[in-house]
């Protein structure tokens, strides 16, 4: 009898208990109750599952646009301050979060809650974080528009304020235009792993992740920056007030144009650098340097070419446990050694490129070849830049390569 007392009061327990990692679920297209129960019954609004949930909540988005508000008004945000774990990539009928995918069934939050295609009355803040907890992945975040330096705030999309800690992976952060800081600023801690950051837009100098006090770090692997800009004051893509607790590894830094790419750091390993400054005392001899051949950038697509010296160029020590997966979905090492950026290549080796004839090394064989091609439109064996024409650029990208090995 004692025992089935027992037995009972536990159960009553256990039955009162609240949970302490609710799932709640988003889905635009859901019809059942609203309530974020199931995908049945999910929100249909992100904002309405954001702003009322419960500490250590686990909130499952499936694919669709959402936005941080249901009014329109620029200067609305999302507060953070409990436990949470934010997910994207599902298609609205799965059990568990391996069975989502971030690259079939996108998650977008975006800024454009104004009239559409029209930027200035966007959203210019998504997220304030105060959390010791919280969790982004696999998310697009794009159309932030902040351009008024009056207003004292960046436009940052994710602020991570003091005491918090963030993590923010297989997420993709473009088309954001800010008067500083387009996409993360921390003064705590941030650890960013498999994300892209493309295509956004600084008025005036700032960095795309910014460190903003001594005190803050952050950690940052696989991640890929490529066609960012600024605008009158010259910016960078990672730095800040401390740039000694700025960890970087197996990242690509490509085309930003504003004659910066990273603020100076030590702290830094097996990245690539093309077309931008590379921060003083960061070249430990693990970097590569060039043309990192993206698939087709113009068209917004950075995974790597079979040509790419990214490919088996980072350092396994540096990918977590939990980083299975690359920001297509794909497995996060194909062939042993892990590639540079946020895109895993199906490819092993990369084709060595200039070594027209195969044989190992670019050489005067090479040259005959190219030489003999010079002028040539339209598909062309010594075409370097895949620009179709063999021209002055392809002249200049040879005669770096010449007299290398591809061993």
């Amino acid at each position: 009898m004692r025992f089935l007392s027992f037995l009972i009061t536990a159960l009553f327990a256990l039955a009162v208990r609240p949970h302490t990692a609710q799932e709640i679920y988003v889905n635009k297209e859901a019809t059942g109750a609203n309530n974020g129960s199931s995908w049945e019954n999910a929100y249909t609004e992100l904002s309405t599952a954001l702003n009322n949930y419960p500490p250590g909540a686990t909130v499952l988005i499936a694919k669709g646009t959402y936005y941080i508000t249901t009014t329109n008004d620029p200067t609305a945000q999302i507060n953070l301050s409990d436990a949470i774990s934010i997910y994207g990539g599902f298609a609205g009928f799965e059990t568990s979060l391996n069975q989502r995918n971030w690259q079939e069934h996108p998650t977008i939050i975006s800024g454009d809650i104004g009239v559409e295609g029209v930027d200035e009355d966007n959203s210019n803040r998504f997220f304030r974080v105060s959390s010791e907890d919280a969790t982004f992945d696999g998310l697009i975040f794009e159309k932030l528009y902040q351009g008024d330096q009056s207003s004292g705030f960046s436009g940052n999309t994710i602020r991570v304020l003091e005491g918090a800690k963030v993590t923010v992976k297989n997420c993709i952060f473009r088309n954001i235009t800010a008067w500083q800081c387009a996409g993360i600023q921390t003064v705590s801690i941030l650890n960013i792993d498999n994300c892209l950051f493309h295509n956004n837009y600084h008025f005036s100098g700032g960095s795309i992740v910014t460190l903003s006090t001594s005190g803050s770090s952050c950690s940052m692997v696989n991640c890929t920056f490529a066609d960012n800009s600024w605008g009158t004051t010259f910016g960078s893509a990672v730095g800040g007030s401390n740039n000694s607790g700025l960890f970087v590894y197996n990242s690509i830094f490509s085309n930003t144009w504003a004659g910066a790419s990273v603020s100076g750091a030590s702290n830094w390993s097996n990245c690539l650098f093309n077309g931008v400054n590379v921060p003083s005392a960061t070249d430990n001899g693990t970097h590569v340097f060039g043309d990192p051949h993206f698939e087709d950038p113009e068209n917004n697509d950075y995974r790597l070419s079979d040509t790419s010296i990214a490919i088996n160029a980072g350092n396994n020590a540096y990918v977590s446990s939990d980083m299975q997966f690359d920001l297509a979905s794909n497995p996060r090492v194909v062939f042993g050694t892990v590639d540079l950026g946020s895109y895993e290549s199906p490819y092993d080796t990369p084709t060595c490129l200039g070594d027209f004839d195969n044989n190992g090394n670019i050489d005067a064989a090479d040259l005959l070849f190219f030489l003999s091609d010079f002028g040539c439109t339209g598909v062309c064996g010594a075409d370097l830049n895949e620009s179709n024409n063999v021209g002055a650029a392809d002249l200049l990208i040879f005669l770096s390569l010449f007299g290398n090995s591809c061993s």
